[in-house]
């Protein structure tokens, strides 16, 4: 009898097998809903108002299409999926269908029934948002009295129903004295914790929240704070610089795109639309007015089909292997996927000096 480890080796093969064969994603992102009962201070999103989001029957639809096409993961995201009071029903059909779900959520409006009902779904992770441990400061941040009660009721009764929890901690500037506490508070719980010091322009293009993000300096502290044993590998002076550094990363004939979006990762949002990821706009293609196969493939062309502009230095940059931004981010950043973000620049050359140091 073949041993679970050797089984489940020989399965992951299989899927991934599958997916070569396939070309579809095994995982995707399906934002179900932009609406929200909050409005945290440093969230990228910005609901489309007047836009119909999909109906209940609409995402099932999307569901089986997903399956048929050889997705085994969804992670539902929003705004808050909690809001839609058709979200049980949706998680309820999506399992019974084969699919894995991923739940992200504030968790303001866990009430015992509802705790119930994740516990019964048997959600592979159940990741919320945190924001800090001090009462008045994580209600100033959701901009909501109340929330911070909320989230730690929620907390307690989802621990109570034995629910593996993650919790999703962006470090911003409001935050930042709170890291070891913070630490201390996953720890005691145990909890996972998901450290971000990602902080983006909103999805309209305003920026009025990047007052909160850390300098870049202060991110790689941040780094050294919840990531020590990826930091502190020597004291021994660089040899070199990073100016010394040649980039190791395949450049796919001039391809803008060097990562996965639009050929490895897929998202949905609420209104139909396919995006090659979360922080890139709609591609323009609604499943309504077609299939999911004939999106993904009219989606993996448009992605291939935007090459690197003269100007792009991005391709040959030797900072390419230290840096995190990316055309979406570049869009995001300055309305340009071809640019080179300041920021993204500084943090990467701290990055590069901070790892030949090691």
């Amino acid at each position: 009898m073949m041993k679970e480890a050797e089984y489940t080796k020989d399965f992951g093969k299989r899927l991934e097998q599958k997916r070569d064969r396939t070309g579809f994603p095994r995982s995707v992102f399906f934002e179900i809903t932009h609406r929200c009962n909050l409005r945290c201070r440093h969230c990228y999103v910005v609901p489309e108002l007047g836009r119909r989001e999909l109906t209940t029957s609409e995402v099932k639809s999307i569901f089986d299409q997903l399956v048929d096409a050889g997705c085994l993961h969804v992670t539902l995201t929003g705004g808050e999926p909690l809001v839609r009071e058709d979200i049980f029903s949706l998680i309820d059909y999506a399992r019974r269908i084969g699919l894995f779900i991923h739940l992200f959520t504030n968790a303001t409006l866990i009430t015992p029934p509802i705790a119930d009902k994740l516990k019964e779904f048997q959600l592979i992770s159940l990741e919320i948002s945190f924001h800090s441990l001090k009462k008045e400061r994580f209600d100033w941040f959701t901009q909501d009295s109340g929330s911070f009660d909320k989230v730690m009721r929620a907390i307690e009764l989802l621990r109570e129903r034995k629910l593996k929890l993650a919790l999703k901690i962006n470090i911003t500037k409001a935050n930042l004295d709170e890291i070891e506490n913070l630490k201390g508070f996953v720890k005691d719980l145990e909890v996972i914790p998901e450290w971000t010091t990602i902080l983006m322009p909103r999805s309209d293009g305003s920026k009025d929240n990047l007052t909160l993000r850390l300098e870049p300096e202060e991110v790689l502290k941040v780094d050294k704070m919840v990531f020590p044993e990826s930091i502190d590998r020597g004291d021994s002076p660089p040899e070199k610089t990073w100016e010394d550094e040649e980039p190791t990363r395949n450049c796919m004939k001039g391809r803008l795109f060097q990562c996965g979006a639009g050929k490895k990762g897929l998202a949905v949002s609420p209104y139909g639309e396919l995006k090659p990821c979360l922080e890139l706009p709609s591609s323009g293609y609604s499943i309504l007015d077609g299939s999911l196969k004939e999106g993904w493939k009219i989606l993996g062309d448009r992605v291939e089909s935007f090459k690197a502009s003269p100007e792009n230095k991005c391709l040959d940059c030797k900072l390419r292997d230290f840096c995190s931004s990316c055309p979406a981010k570049a869009r995001l950043e300055c309305g340009d996927m071809n640019c080179c973000p300041d920021y993204f620049r500084q943090l990467a050359e701290l990055n590069a000096q901070k790892l030949l140091n090691c």
